[in-house]
């Protein structure tokens, strides 16, 4: 999302919550590559970057940030209820977490859960966008 120029909006943190959902979506993909031997190397690779951007994007949305000369500042939450859909949020997504992993190191009784789970996970994800 472009940011605009002098707008109350909070664009950049609107773009970082809509980030959150796409990355849950990358981390039940990536998973299931590994599972299914596609490029294991390059995929555990891509699936725990995509982790780390998920837990940073979610921690700077919760606490702030400060601008940096690449992104602007980020006003730590205050509102109750985004903080409760958060957490909402962020429990689903940590039982995402643990299905794709087990999926990735090759548990096939992970695989219906993850699968099952993910769009729960990014429909609650969505919501805070």
């Amino acid at each position: 999302l472009p940011l605009l120029v002098n707008s109350t909006v909070p664009v950049y943190a609107m773009d970082l919550a809509e980030q959150l959902a796409r990355l849950a979506s990358m981390i039940v993909e990536e998973a299931l590559l590994i599972h299914h031997g596609h490029a294991v190397e390059e995929n555990w690779h891509y699936l725990n970057a995509t982790r780390e951007v998920f837990n940073f994007n979610r921690w700077t949305l919760l606490h702030g940030a400060p601008a940096t000369t690449t992104r602007p500042k980020v006003e730590q939450v205050s509102d109750v209820c985004i903080v409760q859909q958060m957490k909402r949020g962020t429990d689903l997504y940590r039982v995402l977490e643990e299905k794709a992993l087990a999926v990735a190191f090759g548990d096939h009784d992970a695989l219906e859960p993850l699968v099952q789970l993910g769009p729960t996970v990014v429909g609650a994800l969505n919501e805070l966008a």
